[in-house]
């Protein structure tokens, strides 16, 4: 595998059912990667509470 851990890791976080994941930073080549796998990103402003990214994106009510 090519680029160290990240596909490692997003191959754990696809095996886990995770469908999207929430950060205020990502890495170089981690879209990249996480697209390969599934998974959805949504890029995040730091300092949000967790509750409050998941109302404003229809996650929860």
């Amino acid at each position: 595998m090519t680029h160290g851990r990240r596909p490692v890791i997003a191959k754990k976080l696809s095996d886990m059912n995770v469908e999207i994941v929430i950060s205020s930073e990502f890495g170089p080549c981690v879209l990249e990667i996480l697209k390969e796998f599934g998974i959805s990103i949504i890029n995040v402003k730091p300092g949000l509470r967790v509750l409050e990214v998941l109302k404003e994106h229809g996650l929860i009510k």
